[in-house]
Formats: C-alpha cells, sequence, structure tokens
C-alpha cells in the first residue's frame, strides 16, 4: 500500500497517536485539520501519518519556548 493511503501501516489512531506524543486526542485532530499533519477521516474516525506526527512533536522539542513566537520565521530553528 501507498504512504498516502490511510489504511497502510504509516497510519494510526489519533488516540494512538496522542499516547504516542503525550498530545491530547483533540489536539492532534487539530494539527490534521490545519495542515501541520497528514491525516484523514475514516468513518467516524481519524488517523493520522505517524512520521508526520513523530517530525512534529521532534520540531516543536527541539524549537522550545520559541514556538510561542508568534513573529519567529519557519527557518528560525535550523542553526549551525
Amino acid at each position: 500500500m501507498s504512504k498516502d493511503n490511510p489504511i497502510g501501516t504509516d497510519w494510526i489512531s489519533t488516540l494512538q497517536g496522542a499516547n504516542l506524543t503525550g498530545y491530547c486526542r483533540g489536539y492532534v485532530i487539530k494539527l490534521v485539520r490545519a495542515g501541520r499533519i497528514k491525516g484523514a477521516k475514516v468513518g467516524h474516525d481519524w488517523l493520522v501519518n505517524r512520521e508526520d506526527l513523530e517530525a512534529f512533536k521532534r520540531k516543536m522539542q527541539a524549537l522550545g519556548t520559541a514556538k510561542h513566537n508568534p513573529h519567529r520565521e519557519e527557518g528560525d530553528n535550523e542553526r549551525a
């Protein structure tokens, strides 16, 4: 199955994503709706791409408190 297929193995439920990251389930859904991570609604359930969710979590951890700065640029966390 392709990676874009929400039935493939790279996709997990929002509850699994919440348990994996420590985020609440509602926040994981909010990330999908905002286009921050890949996700799809299948019936009544939401599925999210595990790699995207883990990458988002790593990015937020790397930003630290800078993630709360509304004036930061997307590339600000890339320091040499």
